[in-house]
């Protein structure tokens, strides 16, 4: 993953020295980092945020990366990245810039991509006339597409080809149930994972629920901070709307026309919380994350 964003981005030696670093550091083999050595934290992150590194990064220091808990290891090293890139530090030339924003384009653009996939929904769901059934639908896009993330590439290659609107293979179908639920919501929050397919893939599940459902809000709830390469962010959220709105294909474009026209009024809100791409499990959500939930 260091390698892919430095060529990717066309890093020269200079402007890689950070990752390569990083990339010694991992080699090492143990927990090191000390976020009182990155004092521009204090500003560049909320309180909350902060003290939650601290406290989880305080637990493990001294440790083999092989001797920690999988999840807390791969979120580390995605913060680990983002200091080493200089997206934190106001005084370096890519602060606040994704170093995967290149990686999500090109998923996005390319040929079986994230705007292919669209098309194939959007023909796929227009032949449907039952709400019931269109919804389905969308909820195995979603499904399946999540297989298409952009830190497992070795999957990624696997999946991207495979049926993503198929029912046979799955062990357990709550779809009529859910879909029930969601018919008669009043409000629907989204927990958005990867940019590209599967954001498509959500996107248009918004789009048909606020179609089908007038009053509805349907809420998408994105990362704060560049996150396991291909996690949506606000921004990635926004910019693939307004890709889908200039597609020519007729149902493409009308999608993100209508998904626009739905963030302006109100009734698509894009919200972040950094618990998303924090060191966190489910168990320990944030007061105001779960009351809100």
């Amino acid at each position: 993953m260091l390698e892919r964003i430095i060529v990717k981005n066309g890093l020269n030696r200079n402007e890689a020295t950070g990752l390569e670093e990083l990339k010694e550091r991992l080699h090492s083999g143990a927990v090191q980092l000390d976020l009182s050595d990155h004092p521009y934290l204090v500003d560049q992150m909320e309180k909350q945020e902060y003290e939650t590194w601290s406290r989880e990064i305080e637990k493990y220091t001294g440790r083999s990366w092989l001797d920690l808990p999988w999840y807390f290891a791969e979120s580390l090293f995605y913060l680990e990245i983002l200091l080493a890139w200089g997206y934190y530090r106001k005084d370096n030339p890519r602060f606040g810039a994704d170093p995967y924003q290149v990686l999500k384009e090109e998923e996005l653009k390319r040929v079986g991509g994230g705007l292919d996939l669209g098309t194939r929904i959007a023909s796929q769901t227009g032949a449907v006339d039952a709400p019931e059934e269109r919804l389905a639908l969308l909820l195995r896009y979603g499904l399946w597409a999540n297989r298409l993330d952009l830190s497992y590439s070795q999957l990624l290659e696997r999946y991207r080809d495979a049926p993503q609107g198929e029912s046979n293979q799955l062990l357990l179908d709550h779809s009529e149930t859910i879909t029930d639920k969601l018919l008669r919501a009043r409000r629907v929050d989204l927990i958005l994972d990867n940019s590209a397919s599967e954001l498509i893939a959500d996107l248009y599940l918004a789009y048909h629920l606020l179609q089908s459902s007038p009053g509805l809000k349907v809420v998408l709830h994105c990362k704060k901070s560049p996150y396991y390469v291909s996690d949506a962010m606000i921004k990635d959220v926004a910019a693939t709307i307004s890709i889908m709105e200039q597609c020519r294909e007729t149902g493409l474009g009308r999608a993100g026309r209508e998904l626009s026209e739905k963030v302006e009024e109100g009734s698509l809100i894009l919200t972040d919380h950094s618990f998303w791409n924090g060191p966190l499990l489910f168990p320990r959500l944030p007061s105001e994350l779960k009351s809100e939930l």
